[in-house]
This record gives C-alpha cells, sequence and structure tokens, in this order.
C-alpha cells in the first residue's frame, strides 16, 4: 500500500497545456468578438445621449457601467464611512460617463477550480493526497499534506476536514502577495510596483501545484505604488467571500 500511494502521488500527469492552448484561443476569439459588440453599443449610446444634450450623464439604461462615487468602507462599526472618491469624470465623444480611479482585475475562482478538476487525472490526483497512511511527522515530511496541523485541522462540522472525503473534494491552497517592478529593477529605472494575488492547491505533488497552468491568479493590483497593509484586504475580499462559500455550504 504505501508503494502504491508513493507512486501515485509522484505519477506525470498528461500535459493539459496543448487544450489549455486552444481553450485559451477559443476564449480569446470570444473576447474580440464582444468587445466589438460593445464598441457598437457605446457608439450608438453616445451618439443618443449626446443628441439628448452635451455632455450628458449615462442614465437608467445605458449599457455603461456605472461604479459608486464614493468608498463606504466603515474601519470600525461605530466609524464614519471612509468617503475616498472613487471615480473621475472622462469625456467620450461628448457624453461624460464616470471611471475607476483605480480598476481592480480579478477573477472567477470557482471557475477555474471546476477547470482544474476537468483535467484528466486531476481530481483523482488531488484526492489522493489524504489517503496517505504511512506518513509520520515525527520522522519528517515530505509533503505539507503530511503535516499534523493540516491533517488535524477541524471542518465546519467539528470533524476532521482533511481527510478522505469520499464524494466530496478536500482542498487546501496558499495564498500568495507579491509586488515587483513591471518596468525592470533598474537603479536608475522608474520605481513602479504593481501586485498579483495567487493561490495555489496543495493537494497537487510539489512538482505540480506551483506550475503556472495548476495555479489560480486571483487578482492584479494596480500600482504605481504597493497599497498600505490595512488597504489590502479590500483586494482580499473577492477570493475571501468564495472561500467562504467553499468553507460553509461548499459548492
Amino acid at each position: 500500500m504505501e508503494a502504491h500511494i508513493s507512486e501515485h502521488r509522484s505519477t506525470k500527469l498528461p500535459d493539459p497545456l496543448p487544450s489549455k492552448r486552444q481553450r485559451i484561443s477559443e476564449f480569446l476569439g470570444q473576447l474580440k468578438a464582444i468587445e466589438k459588440r460593445l464598441n457598437d453599443l457605446k457608439s450608438s449610446t453616445s451618439s443618443r445621449l449626446a443628441s439628448m444634450g452635451s455632455p450628458s450623464p449615462c442614465r437608467i439604461g445605458c449599457p455603461i457601467a456605472e461604479y459608486p462615487r464614493h468608498c463606504t468602507h466603515k474601519r470600525f462599526a461605530n466609524s464614519p464611512s471612509c468617503g475616498t472618491g472613487l471615480t473621475r469624470p472622462r469625456i467620450v465623444e461628448d457624453v461624460e460617463i464616470l471611471t475607476p480611479i483605480k480598476p481592480f482585475l480579478s477573477f472567477d475562482f470557482k471557475d477555474w477550480l471546476a477547470g482544474l478538476v476537468s483535467w484528466p487525472g486531476y481530481e483523482d490526483l488531488m484526492d489522493s493526497a489524504w489517503k496517505k497512511t504511512n506518513a509520520d511527522p515525527a520522522n519528517g515530511i515530505s509533503d505539507i499534506t503530511e503535516a499534523d496541523f493540516l491533517r488535524n485541522f477541524l471542518g465546519p462540522d467539528g470533524e476532521r476536514l482533511f481527510q478522505d472525503g469520499r464524494s466530496e473534494g478536500r482542498y487546501a491552497f496558499s495564498l500568495c502577495v507579491d509586488f515587483f517592478n513591471p518596468l525592470s529593477n533598474k537603479q536608475a529605472g522608474k520605481k513602479v510596483s504593481i501586485g498579483i494575488i495567487s493561490l495555489a492547491c496543495l493537494n497537487l505533488p510539489l512538482d505540480e501545484c506551483y506550475k503556472p497552468e495548476n495555479m489560480f491568479l486571483v487578482g492584479i493590483i494596480p500600482g504605481p505604488k504597493e497599497p498600505p497593509l490595512n488597504l489590502l484586504n479590500h483586494y482580499l475580499t473577492p477570493i475571501v467571500d468564495d472561500l467562504l462559500e467553499l468553507w460553509s455550504p461548499g459548492v
């Protein structure tokens, strides 16, 4: 049994990149079609609004997205709202619209997870992480899934979470927030910093879980400077909300 599990964890998965490249190519084609449709809508909408007076704000029924003008976040329950401005006016073809000052690009975690487990061999390999019976942390571990703190971690029902879930998938992830200079780190160059938030599935073997094609890009934190630590939570909110849903009741 020991040899069988060890061999299963190190089994090489079929390379999903050709299929992924095909899906990415199809997705980009769909994006171009959507972009063309949006440009057509923007052009026709701008013409209609311009005929009402110039410049004029977008009204109800306008296909251009509307954003909250000010931040309503409260640091404490009894503290006043932040009130920081979130949008700025922009004139597009003589029509005034409000656009975000600092757009935050994020992606759908549940959609990505569904795609990950759909690749041939991945779901079985991820489920096998909790089936190892020969792990003894006292003698050292070779994988985080063998660690006591993870194997004894309790779920929302008070039972051990990371064990063979039978018909359920029990997945653990590591969260990373990192900043870098997209203009390279030259001493005489510009000092710019943007950040990425990413997740790696710890159920996968070490030689698989940190491959770019197996990691999830949560979002891109805009620059040109790193946000203060107390503001970083706002960028983490989308993924935290998704993980809370996966925690309980699950999907």
